[in-house]
């Protein structure tokens, strides 16, 4: 969190900063724990730099602006989204109805288009990174992993019960069927309110129960158009 001193406002930092770096003395200059690492962290940043560039100015996504300092990585602001958390509405008091969540499901698909088409994955989708705009109900998407940039360099976080089975894998670079496959997973639990079993876990032995077996009232195209989404293997997901 920081204050933007221009705008007068408050404002979300993200900085680059890998697991192989660290600081020295507490100094801002970023370091790699083994020199044979340091090639990553340069392409990775310079990953970091483009993505931060190509989300500049996106409605969707409240990426405004990136800058570097004299720490030799990256910072990326953003602004802090007026809305209702996607996660809060799941689990507040009220029941989600199934067209309803149909809706939230088109809008969050229409946000995430505008980025795939620049050929940007999000990689972080979750009822938590996704938010409806008080000002238009739009989506707005917020905590970007960088992922799609950096995969291919550097290990990246995953959320268990969101991240496709890809995900877990080291130095695989993703395609935009990741995304899919978490949007998938935040429509189930919209529909069911039960967060969907790890795609590690689905992988041993797919426990993953349909909504309709749960008594849940939701038309059976839309029904299975979600469980291809959650395909473990991304060449059979639905294509956005």
């Amino acid at each position: 969190m920081a204050w933007d001193k221009e705008e007068n406002k408050k404002v979300i930092i993200n900085e680059y900063f890998p697991a192989i770096s660290f600081r020295k003395n507490r100094r801002l200059k970023c370091w790699t724990w083994k020199q044979k690492d340091f090639s990553y962290f340069v392409r990775g940043l310079a990953a970091f730099r483009d993505e931060c560039i190509d989300l500049k100015d996106n409605a969707k996504c409240r990426c405004n602006r990136w800058f570097w300092t004299k720490s030799t990585t990256y910072y990326c602001v953003r602004e802090i989204v007026d809305g209702i958390m996607v996660k809060n509405l799941i689990y507040n008091d009220l029941k989600l109805s199934g067209d309803y969540a149909r809706r939230v499901l088109i809008l969050i698909l229409r946000s995430l288009n505008k980025i795939q088409k620049k050929g940007i994955i999000h990689g972080n989708i979750t009822p938590e990174t996704l938010y409806i705009s008080k000002k238009d109900t739009s989506i707005i998407l917020t905590d970007f992993s960088f992922s799609g940039y950096l995969s291919p360099y550097l290990d990246t976080d995953c959320n268990d019960g969101y991240s496709p089975l890809e995900q877990y894998e080291k130095n695989t670079r993703l395609d935009l069927s990741a995304d899919v496959y978490s949007v998938g997973a935040v429509f189930y639990e919209m529909i069911s309110k039960e967060k969907p079993t790890s795609a590690v876990h689905r992988l041993k032995a797919d426990t993953l129960v349909a909504p309709t077996l749960m008594g849940i009232n939701i038309k059976k195209n839309i029904e299975n158009a979600m469980f291809n989404a959650l395909n473990l293997h991304p060449e059979h997901r639905t294509k956005m």
